[in-house]
This record gives structure tokens, C-alpha cells and sequence, in this order.
């Protein structure tokens, strides 16, 4: 929280909790007012440097990440989803209760962590074949409704389909991973990573109801990928 409140550059801070109650488990760095906890538990900002404020929001009061350039994510073992939807924050802090629940959050994103060395980002996706795929797929589905759409859900899933049964494949979370990093947002990214999940223990594995792909199409990505196109 210290290095929030030193960031001259940081003008609207966010504490982003599961839920309110848990701010009493906080230990406040010193020279953070007194009664901090009580004053963002009211929904008033807390001053924490001569140009930048500290506010509130929870997991069902999320009004206050909109506008927040700085964001500090405590006990935030299942808010990764919310965390990785939020455009405008510069600085991201991610505090898990459980570190093994942020592990796939940190191949991801490869943040900082304090007394550990930085380590080579994780590849997501290294079949080309995949990325091209996965590249072909970004341009044909509407990335900013997260596959809430009937018709992008199909064509994801016939994207899918036709790599499995190619033989051209990649984990599921390697796919969220990709997605996440390319453009998607965190809730098509997540649906992207459970349709593969699907598909790959056969409970996805019929054929979509229409076809939105050319015969050719694993030929054209497998071309794509030979001639460096995808990226």
C-alpha cells in the first residue's frame, strides 16, 4: 500500500476487497490516517498523498474501479477475473490469501514479487498452427462481448473443434493465457478456456449448428503459421 501512496503520478487509488468486513483484517502502513478503515467502510475517499485518494469497492460495490488509475487487490483469490477486466489502473497490487490460487494469474501477467528475482514471461500458445487459429478467430468474433454472442460462441467452438480433431492443440489455460494477453477481455477469455475444457474431455465434441470456417481452413493456418503471418 506504501508504494501506492508514494506514486506521484497516482491520483485515484482503489482497495478492492471481497467484501467490506474483511478491511479490519488490514494492517495500515504507518502514516495512513487513523481512522482510515472507518472512512472507506462509509464510502468517503481517504487522502494518502498531497495529489492522490484511496477509495473502496468490493466485489458487488464495484463503482469505485471505474475511475481508479492505481489498484490494490487484497485477499483477492477469487477476484482475478474482476482484476484483469479493469482497463485504467497503471499500477496493479494483488495480495492473495492463497498463493497457489494466483498462480495462473502470474504466468499471465509475470508481475513483480517482492524478494523473488523476475523470471522469463511464460509462452502461452506455441504451436503456430494454434496461434494462427487463435489469430484468425480475435478477427472474426466481437472481442469486446466476451462470446456472449450465439454466433462468436459457434465459431469459437468450431475453432476449437477443428484443432482438436487436427491434432493441433494447446491447454486450455495456455489458451486463457493467450486470449488475455491479445486483446480479449477477462470474461471471453474465461469462456474461450471452459469451451477448450470441454472439447478436450469430449463433453464439448459435437458439431456446431453452422459452419463459419472454410473446408480448408486448417490448411490456411497451418500455411499461416510456415510463412510467419500469425504473429
Amino acid at each position: 500500500m506504501t508504494c501506492i501512496s508514494e506514486d506521484s503520478s497516482l491520483t485515484k487509488a482503489c482497495l478492492l476487497l471481497p467484501q467490506k468486513s474483511n478491511i479490519d483484517l488490514i494492517h495500515w502502513p504507518e502514516g495512513f490516517p487513523k481512522d482510515v478503515a472507518r472512512v472507506l467502510k462509509k464510502g468517503d475517499p481517504v487522502r494518502i498523498a498531497p495529489t492522490a485518494q484511496l477509495t473502496l469497492a468490493t466485489k458487488l460495490a464495484k463503482s469505485a474501479l471505474h475511475s481508479a488509475d492505481g489498484l490494490v487487490a487484497v485477499y483477492a483469490d477469487d477476484m482475478f477475473q474482476l482484476i484483469d477486466e479493469q482497463e485504467r489502473p497503471r499500477i496493479v497490487i494483488v495480495v492473495p490469501f492463497v498463493n497457489a490460487k494466483a498462480e495462473q494469474w502470474r504466468k499471465t501477467w509475470n508481475p513483480a514479487v517482492p524478494g523473488q528475482r523476475a523470471l522469463a514471461a511464460p509462452e502461452d500458445v506455441r504451436n503456430p498452427i494454434v496461434w494462427a487459429a487463435l489469430s484468425s478467430l480475435s478477427s472474426a468474433v466481437n472481442l469486446s462481448t466476451g462470446l456472449t454472442h450465439p454466433r462468436d460462441a459457434e465459431t469459437t467452438k468450431e475453432t476449437l473443434l477443428i484443432l482438436r480433431r487436427s491434432n493441433e492443440w494447446e491447454s486450455p489455460d495456455g489458451l486463457q493465457m493467450w486470449a488475455l494477453r491479445n486483446g480479449w477481455t477477462a470474461a471471453g477469455a474465461a469462456a474461450l478456456c471452459e469451451l477448450a475444457r470441454k472439447i478436450e474431455s469430449g463433453r464439448g465434441y459435437q458439431p456446431p449448428r453452422a459452419f463459419h470456417w472454410a473446408s480448408n481452413i486448417i490448411d490456411i493456418w497451418k500455411a499461416e503459421a510456415s510463412s510467419g503471418d500469425s504473429g
